[in-house]
């Protein structure tokens, strides 16, 4: 479906920003913890735009039914 397929293309594109987020930011994985609290704030505010995202996408479609 349209949704899905949405989901799939802003899931890798989340994924690849993710990864340059660690780049840009300089994130030791071997820092543990340090890295792991960066990770875990970066990790909760991209879901949450990905979810408003999906949800305004979803209201889209509906409404052109």
């Amino acid at each position: 479906s349209y949704l899905e397929d949405a989901r799939i293309r802003l899931q890798r594109a989340y994924k690849a920003l993710e990864d340059h987020y660690i780049e840009l930011m300089e994130i030791n994985p071997d820092q543990g913890e340090v890295y792991n609290e960066q990770l875990d704030e970066y990790d909760k505010k991209y879901q949450e735009a990905l979810e408003k995202l999906l949800e305004i996408m979803a209201l889209n479609e509906y409404q052109k039914i």
